[in-house]
């Protein structure tokens, strides 16, 4: 079964006209641009999400209300960036992944201290240093793309690293800890 990563909405996107965004939920182990957006409308949920395109940053469903539609609309693009935001700095805090929603679960505060600084210090690499983790990390390479940004190679090295198919955070830190000895994660 996919697992499926769980982005919360609640209090950092915009709320109005009765509707509460209150999580995304992509697929955490296949690239996609759409995620289901769980939303309240006047303090109920509605059967559906609404699907939000990442790459066009709208929504595909609308309300049937035309204000709530309207609202919904015109929040696209906060609630796209916010999910996009989460995604590329891979902020723990506010993402769970789950096979089920019977089996959630989410990284405690320490892990998330943890994973930022991984995250911290993988940005503050050159790039030959960081091509040198890419290099002793197996598979690393397919996984994240050259000739991008820093910033999104790390996102992309971090998404494989934590995924089904990766090696997992913990490798990643004995294998920084090794090659970089003389700094603390």
């Amino acid at each position: 079964m996919a697992e499926i990563l769980t982005i919360d909405l609640k209090n950092n996107t915009p709320q109005g006209e009765g509707i509460e965004f209150i999580e995304a939920q992509m697929f955490a182990d296949r690239p996609t641009p759409l995620a289901v957006v769980h939303y309240t409308s006047h303090g109920k949920y509605p059967e559906y999400g609404l699907r939000l395109d990442l790459q066009k940053r709208a929504f595909l469903d609308q309300p049937a209300n035309p204000k709530e539609a309207g609202f919904v609309r015109d929040s696209a693009l906060p609630v796209a960036e916010y999910i996009a935001t989460a995604l590329d700095r891979r902020d723990y805090g506010i993402l769970s992944t789950t096979n089920s929603a019977e089996n959630a679960t989410t990284l405690s505060a320490s892990d998330v201290q943890d994973n930022e600084r991984i995250i911290a210090f993988l940005e503050g690499l050159t790039p030959s240093d960081f091509n040198r983790v890419l290099l002793r990390l197996p598979g690393g390479f397919p996984h994240v793309p050259d000739g991008k940004p820093h910033f999104e190679r790390v996102a992309a090295l971090i998404r494989w690293v934590d995924s089904s198919a990766g090696p997992g955070i913990p490798r990643l830190t004995e294998l920084l800890t090794m090659l970089f000895p003389k700094v603390a994660l």
